[in-house]
């Protein structure tokens, strides 16, 4: 089986540098970002199942996740970060200040010593290998993503590799971060780690479908073929912004024609919606209108990015402006 393995988005408290532990702190617009990422790139991909810590920023992120993979999202304590007792909130200047003593201790044997009312790094990372290896025993063929913890992940990173507790914190685990491992009934491999491809640019490749503009009742040749000059326009620029367009409207104008529809939402809803599935957001070309109202109020509560102009899209991994 193939389980991804990503880290939250990043919240106010680490921005901070505010030790959470099994407290917690919302998303950051940047950690909203990191989910909207991640969803995008897990949405193009078959996903049988998705779990998630049950602290408050795995969740968060892990519904961006799962609407995106049409997965509900699975919660499980066993997937929490590592307690960290007395220190949880605190900065480490704070905890300096409030448990000198125990800070100091910390920083000697902080892997192998359980902090007061909390838990060691070992007591975490045993607790990493029992449930991740549940759930692959739970989905021997499938594939499966987790959300949870730095710190869990990186226990988890060195029973894969069988390196030292503590060797860890030479790797890098940043938040939003695409982790992968393999799952054969007897082991564990490790596949990828701390892919942030996703988000090195201001967006990762999105599919968006070319919305519009219909004028209800037309029939005059020039004012479709404006229109669809219009809409190729917009879907390369899309195309050069590093995108894939999909234009709905095409096809659906010779249908609109035919019938002569009245109006807008009879036809052009259900084509619209029916691509739902494949697109990541959607640009709306031309001007208000009561239909083109519905169709972006009908995206927005499915969750899609709407842009209203090709200044709102950003460009993407391999998009630019050079032929």
């Amino acid at each position: 089986m193939k389980l991804i393995v990503v880290r939250h988005g990043e919240t106010e408290w680490n921005r901070q540098r505010r030790e959470q532990g099994h407290l917690d702190s919302p998303l950051t617009e940047n950690g909203v970002r990191q989910a909207e990422a991640l969803a995008r790139r897990l949405g193009h991909l078959t996903i049988d199942a998705l779990y998630s810590s049950d602290l408050g920023r795995a969740v968060q992120t892990a519904e961006v996740i799962g609407a995106a993979c049409k997965q509900p999202v699975r919660l499980d304590q066993q997937l929490r970060e590592r307690h960290m007792g007395v220190f949880q909130g605190l900065t480490w200047d704070e905890m300096s200040l409030q448990f000198p003593q125990e800070r100091a201790e910390y920083e000697r044997t902080g892997f192998f010593r359980t902090i007061p009312e909390g838990e060691t790094a070992e007591e975490r990372r045993d607790r990493s290998i029992r449930v991740l290896t549940a759930i692959a025993e739970r989905h021997p063929h499938d594939t499966v993503v987790v959300v949870t913890h730095g710190g869990f992940l990186m226990g988890f990173l060195e029973f894969v590799l069988g390196i030292p507790s503590g060797s860890g914190t030479r790797f890098k685990k940043d938040n939003g971060s695409f982790n992968s491992f393999e799952y054969d009934g007897l082991g564990w491999c490790l596949r990828t780690w701390n892919d942030l491809s996703h988000l090195e640019s201001n967006s990762a490749p999105m599919w968006i479908m070319i919305s519009g503009p219909y004028r209800s009742g037309s029939s005059d040749p020039t004012t479709w073929a404006n229109n669809l000059e219009a809409l190729n326009r917009a879907a390369y620029a899309v195309f050069k912004k590093g995108h894939v367009p999909i234009i709905a409207v095409n096809l659906a104008l010779p249908i609109i024609n035919a019938a002569g529809a009245e109006t807008y939402a009879d036809i052009m809803m259900p084509l619209s919606l029916s691509l739902v599935e494949r697109c990541d957001a959607v640009l709306r070309v031309g001007g208000a209108s009561k239909g083109a109202d519905q169709e972006v109020q009908a995206f927005r509560a499915r969750g899609m990015r709407v842009f209203q102009s090709l200044d709102d899209i950003p460009v993407s991994i391999g998009g630019g402006d050079d032929e």
